[in-house]
Formats: C-alpha cells, sequence, structure tokens
C-alpha cells in the first residue's frame, strides 16, 4: 500500500511538497484480516502525517532546515 502527498498552492497549484510512504504486507491475508491490518496503517500514516506537516510549520521558525525525512 502506498499513500502520496501532495501540497500545492491554492493559487497556482505549484507543487509545493510531495511525500510517499509505502508499507507492505507479509505472508497469507484473508479479507478480514486485511481491513484490520489497513486501520492501523490508516492512523500511523496520520500519526506521520500529523507529525511531518508541523516540522514543515516550524522550518521557518527554523530557518532551513530541511526535516531528515525529506532529504
Amino acid at each position: 500500500a502506498s499513500i502520496v502527498l501532495e501540497l500545492r498552492d491554492a493559487t497556482t497549484t505549484e507543487l509545493l511538497a510531495r511525500t510517499i510512504d509505502r508499507s507492505t504486507g507479509t505472508g497469507l491475508m484473508t479479507t478480514g484480516t486485511v481491513w484490520i491490518l489497513t486501520e492501523d496503517l490508516v492512523e500511523r500514516w496520520a500519526q506521520r502525517l500529523s507529525g511531518r506537516l508541523k516540522e514543515l510549520a516550524d522550518l521557518a521558525g527554523r530557518g532551513r532546515d530541511t526535516p531528515a525525512w525529506a532529504r
């Protein structure tokens, strides 16, 4: 599964930032298992997204230090 987040300028639609995260399931999965794992995966992605958005917002206050995940 992959999640792609793109931040674009609302006026010009210029791409400002993009992040991609991939997760791979292992072993045999049933339909029920996939739904359970998907819920956990979305929860982790939401937490990661929140953290990354905060880091991007903090860039202006910290100078131009790029977060490690964005390098």
